[in-house]
């Protein structure tokens, strides 16, 4: 069984969870949001196309791509708990955003709902996107503790001078 020592890279568990998670966002921003199926009627062929995340979320742009990229940089690079604050802080802003990408992706179901020939899909890369900035977070909380308890504990303690008399 491999064991990972955190210790030998200079990383604690919180900041190898908060970098994995934006790995995981990152790859599911480039995975099929929706996938739009259509069928001829005539012939019984069916199409289907899969839309990646940064052409079904245009509202959005690319903020989502640049959150989990955020999340990727300050989990491996900063080890103090300002690291894990903004881990936690962009993985919530991508988050929000990828809550409203499913509404996005849920009103453009609705469109093709009336129509006999064509339908619409959540597709694999907003739920990975999802699970990652999720992953991402807990990272964030768990860098921030550990950073701050490795913080205090090697702190050098102030010693308290008496005046002499």
């Amino acid at each position: 069984m491999l064991q990972l020592h955190f210790a030998v890279i200079g990383m604690n568990k919180g900041q190898i969870i908060g970098l994995i998670g934006g790995i995981i966002a990152l790859i599911g921003f480039f995975l099929p949001w929706v996938i739009v199926s259509a069928t001829n009627p005539d012939t019984g062929q069916q199409i289907s196309v899969g839309v990646p995340g940064y052409l079904t979320v245009m509202a959005f742009g690319f903020t989502p791509l640049i959150f989990s990229i955020l999340v990727i940089i300050f989990a491996g690079v900063i080890k103090k708990p300002i690291g894990g604050i903004l881990v936690l802080v962009f993985a919530l802003l991508g988050l929000i955003l990828t809550g409203l990408a499913f509404g996005a992706v849920e009103y453009i179901k609705a469109m093709y709902a009336g129509y006999e020939n064509i339908s619409a899909e959540t597709g694999a890369g907003l739920y990975l996107t999802l699970v990652g900035f999720i992953i991402g977070f807990v990272g964030g909380i768990m860098h921030f503790i550990m950073a701050k308890k490795e913080a205090e504990t090697s702190a050098p303690t102030a010693k308290t001078q008496t005046p002499p008399s």
